[in-house]
């Protein structure tokens, strides 16, 4: 009965341990330099300008579906994950779809509108946070044109952040000093022969 008790008050002392900060990675293929020019998001882009790749393989145009990899040390207690992507052109024919490590996470914005400058720039975000368990520390983002080959586009970036809750050091101090006591007490109330 007594071992029943202490595994219980053990369980729910560290139940109650306080998780108030949280840690995040973030994990940057690419530069944010707006493909070495300065581009902003929303902005009208010429796409002849678009040819010093960094060395990631960014700022550069490209024909087709792409690839980009995020390596990184994986937390535990994941809480939340975000994916931003800043793409430029894309989306003759169709909008491109966007997928980590082959599961389809969305659509990029429409990067090839008619217009004054026919291909402009978009910043996407999306939440990962329902597709935490594929998150794998080496994690690949995949970009597939709509009309493959014949869709000519530009990647600034790929930014990958993960967050995971980190307990808070002082409620494992108190979680012990609670067991502390409730171990002095059950030792005081063992019957005596």
């Amino acid at each position: 009965m007594r071992k029943h008790a202490f595994a219980s008050l053990l369980a729910l002392a560290f139940a109650s341990v306080a998780t108030a900060q949280a840690a995040t990675v973030v994990s940057l293929v690419g530069d944010e330099d707006g493909f070495d020019q300065g581009i902003t998001n929303g902005s009208g882009v010429d796409w002849s300008t678009i040819h010093s790749p960094d060395v990631q393989g960014t700022d550069n145009w490209f024909y087709g579906d792409q690839s980009v990899i995020h390596n990184y040390s994986l937390p535990t207690n994941i809480v939340s994950a975000s994916l931003e992507v800043f793409t430029a052109g894309q989306g003759l024919g169709g909008l491109s779809n966007i997928y980590l490590n082959g599961t389809l996470i969305g659509q990029l914005t429409d990067g090839d509108d008619v217009g004054p400058a026919y291909n402009y720039a978009w910043k996407d975000t999306f939440n990962l946070t329902p597709y935490v368990g594929l998150l794998t520390g080496s994690d690949t983002i995949t970009i597939r044109t709509a009309t493959g080959s014949s869709d000519g586009w530009a990647w600034d970036y790929s930014k990958l952040t993960v967050t995971a809750a980190v307990p808070e050091a002082s409620s494992y101090g108190m979680a012990f000093a609670g067991l502390a006591v409730v171990g002095a007490l059950m030792r005081r109330r063992r019957p005596t022969a």
